[in-house]
């Protein structure tokens, strides 16, 4: 009885085993893996079609800017013969632009104020050198628009003291095929760049 217990024993949870497997619904995994997927999916930003009327926090200005310029149709994305396409970026407590020509500038964002519901003020420093400071103004110009005023000084002591002040209007990069794409290419040199409308803001 003694060797006979145990073989029973093993034969019993061979059946147990057995009849689990026979009992379980043929692609459960596949199923969980594909739940696993829609929250994945669900959990990623969805934006509005358009512009919020007003900011509600300061997350709504993280995130892609691309700067736009405006000729005689409306407000255009335009891709330069020389340099690329302006664009500011915001994450991480940090506040990236690229220029056109210069490459690029990190800063440190220090604080950020909401002045009204279409205004917020970042104050900043230069990643590389906390005596280059700038406070960044960003607008809501037009929402129906998606249009994005950002006002912005940046005191630069390397370059003896001087501060500059840029005007750029933007649209979030997810925004960028509801504008027109202008590729102004120069595959064979050089060429002068088209001239485009004042800012009407």
């Amino acid at each position: 009885m003694k060797k006979i217990l145990p073989l029973a024993l093993l034969f019993t949870l061979f059946l147990s085993c057995k009849q689990s497997n026979e009992n379980s619904v043929p692609g459960t995994e596949k199923t969980t893996q594909q739940n696993a997927q829609v929250d994945l999916t669900e959990a990623k930003r969805v934006l509005p079609e358009s512009l919020p009327e007003a900011w509600n926090s300061i997350a709504d200005i993280e995130g892609g800017w691309t700067s736009l310029e405006r000729d005689h149709q409306g407000y255009v994305v335009y891709k330069p013969c020389n340099g690329i396409t302006p664009k500011i970026k915001i994450q991480d407590q940090k506040l990236i632009i690229y220029w056109k020509l210069e490459g690029m500038n990190t800063f440190i964002i220090e604080r950020a104020k909401i002045i009204s519901d279409k205004e917020v003020k970042l104050y900043a420093h230069d990643h590389d050198n906390e005596n280059t400071t700038a406070v960044f103004t960003i607008e809501i110009a037009d929402a129906q628009r998606n249009l994005v005023l950002w006002e912005y000084t940046i005191n630069w002591p390397l370059y003896q003291g001087d501060v500059t002040t840029y005007k750029w209007i933007t649209t979030r990069k997810e925004y960028e095929d509801k504008f027109r794409f202008v590729d102004h290419a120069c595959p064979n040199g050089l060429i002068k760049e088209l001239d485009f409308l004042p800012l009407e803001f």
